[in-house]
């Protein structure tokens, strides 16, 4: 009995020290779960969700060893190919394990990369690569806010996927990406930067509820005539908004299409346009409260549907405040520019910006997926610089990126604020290095950039900055006496369009003026290739004279004019270029030839081309209203018909005289 009180009295004591050890132990750990990200946070909007909490209740203790279970049997099916049965298991994890963000990582990936390839047509395909996007965008990032992985990978899917060229469907997803965002956010072509940044700031400013949009001019009435037609404006439903700001961004798409009058077909998606929502729009006393309206409507889609902060995205945008000239409503803006959210390096872009403001937070600041994430917005700005001026017409679906020389500035910007955390000693000594190099190519690219699609004081402030840091560097030693044309020059030579000859080089930049300038609507673009190929070409004519043997050195090359036409054909007919970028050319030639001479010269040689290429054409192309026919082509050709028939008099006149001697 004794034994026993004693075995007891040891249970108790022995209970009690490890009730004791617990207690002092559960600080440091509840610490460690908030530092490692592994709580919800209901103040972050994060609370379990219902279907969740029960699933992690029913199995109790065991739930760890059931994930472990799942992960196996998913990586089984995964390496023998079953991806879609993969992706079961790991939604099982997700629901057992929501601040796993591995799994959600993993997921999002698989879908994106793994399964979409294996479906058979674009359609499928972009539907599982936007499934990945929504599952870290809507699900991924809310239950894990603070998750740098998730936000880095989500970056990556846009950047990669999307705005790369790895996956053969490239062009599809683009198309897909500009149309939905076209239709949330408008279009910013033709804008000027302060316009685009302005747009997002009334996005990012506008009502928080209804009850304060209701105290805008005339948007009692407005929002009563929208819900006669059956669209409402909601604080708690999201759908509700987005139906309404889609119906609404449908018919901006199609009203301001440029390519719709000269297409022989209506999109699906024109089908279904609301005639009583553009009778309402096109009403005075509703257009005056419309902007209003439409800015609240993608103030709460963004942050409802897409999971996105306005306000974050208007601080990306806008300038820093050093920069300011006086606006009272001025925020503290990374200076990033003007971005268009059509683009996938937007995207990418923030999302990244969202990592690095995760990583601030965490307490392993050397971890690489924080460091990818820091390169990952570096490598988003060099997109926007190549490629950030879109052209999208949603109507034929034309899409078409160009140099945006304004986002120059803010890739140095995204160098700046890595190089300043790298400076804190977080990464290790190494990675310095790694950001300084491929710098020196990246300002001659500024350089030409700036020149022929920016401004000639921004290049010429680049070349005086390449010239400080890199004119002293052994390879450069060729370029320590050239001015910023010779520099330009020498470096479009030394681009990947190798010349066989100078005409090659020539013909090469008269292309791109029609190209980058003229199809675009772009006089001033237009105009630097062009003199810059004149340029080139006189300089090669005064070096190819007559000699006193020949009148004409069998060197020199055709006459100017001549030159340009024969260009001109050439793209006009390439089978390589989209049918729409020469048509846009072509009601553009106007601007270049006044009198219409460039079309008059060309267009009987254009047209079977034109014709042949839109027959049997999805969707159907009417080559009529795509080429019409210039004006004064009877007389033209009336005169062309009597040049032809005097050359060939005067060529039998020739050969006569030469038969009597």
């Amino acid at each position: 009995m004794n034994f026993n009180r004693v075995i007891l009295a040891v249970s108790v004591v022995a209970t009690i020290g490890c009730l004791s050890v617990a207690a002092w132990m559960g600080k440091p750990i509840n610490q460690q779960r908030q530092d490692y990200r592994l709580t919800y946070n209901s103040e972050k909007n994060a609370a379990v969700p219902k279907h969740i909490m029960w699933g992690q209740v029913a199995l109790g203790s065991f739930r760890g060893i059931f994930v472990d279970f799942l992960w196996y049997r998913a990586f089984q099916m995964k390496q023998a190919g079953q991806h879609r049965e993969a992706q079961q298991l790991s939604k099982w994890i997700c629901l057992l394990q929501p601040r796993f963000d591995k799994v959600w990582s993993y997921r999002a990936w698989d879908m994106a990369y793994n399964i979409s390839v294996t479906t058979h047509t674009q359609e499928e395909r972009w539907n599982w690569v936007n499934k990945g996007i929504r599952l870290l965008r809507n699900e991924g990032v809310r239950y894990n806010p603070d998750s740098v992985l998730i936000k880095k990978e989500l970056s990556w899917i846009f950047f990669h996927k999307i705005g790369a060229m790895s996956d053969d469907v490239h062009w599809y997803y683009r198309r897909r990406l500009a149309h939905e965002w076209q239709q949330i956010l408008g279009t910013p072509e033709g804008e000027t930067t302060e316009r685009v940044i302005a747009r997002m700031q009334a996005v990012a400013l506008a009502p928080d509820s209804v009850q304060q949009l209701r105290e805008k001019e005339h948007m009692d009435k407005l929002l009563e005539q929208l819900a006669a037609v059956g669209y409402t404006v909601s604080d708690v439903s999201p759908t509700e908004n987005e139906k309404l700001l889609q119906a609404i961004g449908s018919i901006l798409m199609y009203l301001f299409s440029e390519d719709r009058p000269f297409m022989d077909f209506t999109p699906p998606w024109a089908d279904h346009l609301d005639s009583q929502v553009l009778t309402l729009m096109r009403d005075e006393q509703m257009i005056k409260g419309l902007d209003a309206l439409v800015s609240f409507l993608r103030k709460k889609v963004l942050q409802d549907t897409y999971n996105m902060d306005p306000h974050y995205m208007w601080r990306m945008m806008a300038p820093r405040r050093d920069e300011e000239t006086g606006d009272p409503q001025a925020v503290d803006g990374f200076g990033f520019g003007p971005m268009d959210w059509r683009h996938p390096a937007a995207h990418s872009a923030y999302w990244a910006a969202q990592g690095i403001e995760s990583a601030k937070k965490s307490r392993n600041k050397r971890d690489i997926d924080q460091l990818n994430t820091d390169r990952q917005i570096i490598h988003s700005m060099q997109s926007l610089t190549r490629t950030g001026r879109i052209t999208y017409d949603p109507v034929s679906e034309y899409i078409d990126m160009m140099p945006d020389p304004r986002f120059i500035e803010a890739y140095k910007r995204a160098m700046e604020y890595g190089t300043e955390r790298i400076k804190l000693g977080e990464y290790g000594e190494k990675v310095q290095s790694n950001y300084d190099s491929g710098f020196e190519n990246f300002l001659l690219q500024a350089i030409r950039w700036s020149y022929l699609y920016g401004e000639e004081t921004a290049a010429w402030r680049y070349f005086q900055e390449w010239r400080e840091k890199f004119i002293d560097k052994p390879h450069n030693k060729t370029k320590v006496n050239m001015t910023l044309h010779q520099l330009i020059e020498h470096e479009m030579r030394e681009t990947k369009d190798m010349f066989v000859n100078e005409q090659q080089f020539i013909e090469s930049l008269v292309r791109r003026a029609f190209l980058y300038g003229l199809s675009k609507g772009d006089q001033q673009i237009f105009g630097k290739f062009m003199r810059l190929a004149r340029l080139e070409y006189d300089q090669y004519q005064q070096s190819k004279r007559k000699t006193k043997i020949a009148d004409q050195d069998r060197m020199r090359l055709s006459p100017w004019r001549d030159l340009v036409a024969g260009v001109y054909l050439q793209v006009m007919k390439d089978p390589k270029l989209h049918l729409l970028t020469r048509m846009r050319l072509w009601r553009r030639t106007m601007a270049f030839s006044p009198n219409g001479v460039l079309q008059q010269r060309t267009y009987d040689q254009i047209r079977p081309t034109i014709v042949m290429q839109t027959e049997g054409r999805d969707p159907p192309m009417d080559a009529a209203k795509l080429l019409p026919e210039p004006p004064g082509m009877d007389e033209y050709r009336s005169q062309l018909a009597e040049k032809q028939t005097q050359n060939q008099l005067d060529k039998q006149k020739q050969q006569l005289l030469i038969q009597r001697q």
